[in-house]
């Protein structure tokens, strides 16, 4: 059995002990190598997982210079979209989207403050896209702080505008 010292007494203990067993001292732990790589492998993970939206190729970024003739209305598109949000949701990023009248509202996770503007850009543009397809008239979308409720910007068909 390894054995090592008290940080607060300096008796000697083993290695393994929570606490000890002279002074009653809380051990602390060093985390393993195996554990970083783990919670290393999964913080790329998310990263990768939340960096990924679903194709906003040339159809939505045309639906903003030229109006929503060019938005992609399809099924497939929405649900791709549906389950974009839902994703972003999942990952803190979002808290909810909700629709109390004509006009999106987006209620942003902590998470959204982590990301870069481009991916803000992005991510927000994806939940624009959704309920523009489905009623061109939702052309703004107002995001608001998930905490706070207070209003943190607009998203136009010129793109994220943050107060």
């Amino acid at each position: 059995m390894a054995l090592i010292k008290c940080k607060e007494c300096g008796n000697e203990i083993s290695k393994k002990a929570d606490k000890c067993p002279h002074c009653g001292a809380p051990q602390k732990k060093k985390t393993s190598v195996l554990t970083w790589i783990v919670l290393i492998l999964i913080i790329f993970g998310v990263y990768v997982a939340v960096k990924t939206p679903p194709s906003t190729s040339g159809n939505e970024v045309a639906a903003q210079s030229s109006g929503i003739a060019a938005l992609d209305r399809s099924a497939e598109k929405q649900a791709e979209r549906k389950q974009f949000i839902e994703k972003l949701i999942g990952m803190g990023v979002l808290y909810k989207v909700e629709v109390p009248a004509e006009l999106p509202h987006i209620y942003v996770a902590p998470g959204f403050y982590a990301l870069n503007i481009d991916d803000k850009q992005r991510f927000i543009n994806v939940v624009y896209a959704y309920f523009v397809a489905q009623n061109p008239k939702a052309n703004i979308a107002t995001l608001y702080d998930s905490k706070s409720s207070n209003k943190i910007g607009m998203f136009t068909e010129r793109g994220l505008d943050l107060d």
